[in-house]
């Protein structure tokens, strides 16, 4: 799939910060799987990234820290007009959808 550069600057940002963060909190010493997929049907694009990291009691805590990271991923988020949703099945799981063409 072609993605648009404006599309993609900002879902670096967001991969790279969900990274970092999973690096930082996510896995003991005995690592874990990291999944990130891009999906693109019908003028929407979704962008989904999870891993079995040790995850939270409760996600949408961490919608409100004051985490410099978190906060970047939901402006990158915004930038595209994206919506984000975050869950912890197993681990963390974020998803963030927005249409093609809204930056």
């Amino acid at each position: 799939m072609q993605v648009p550069l404006e599309v993609m600057l900002p879902l670096g940002i967001i991969a790279n910060e969900l990274l970092t963060n999973c690096m930082k909190y996510a896995f003991t010493d005995a690592g874990g799987v990291i999944t990130i997929e891009l999906h693109h049907k019908d003028g929407r694009y979704r962008f989904l990234y999870s891993d079995d990291g040790i995850g939270v009691k409760e996600p949408q805590q961490l919608l409100k820290g004051n985490s410099l990271g978190i906060k970047l991923v939901h402006l990158a988020a915004k930038q595209l007009h994206g919506t984000v949703s975050l869950s912890s099945p197993k681990g963390l799981m974020y998803e963030i959808e927005f249409k093609d063409g809204q930056h």
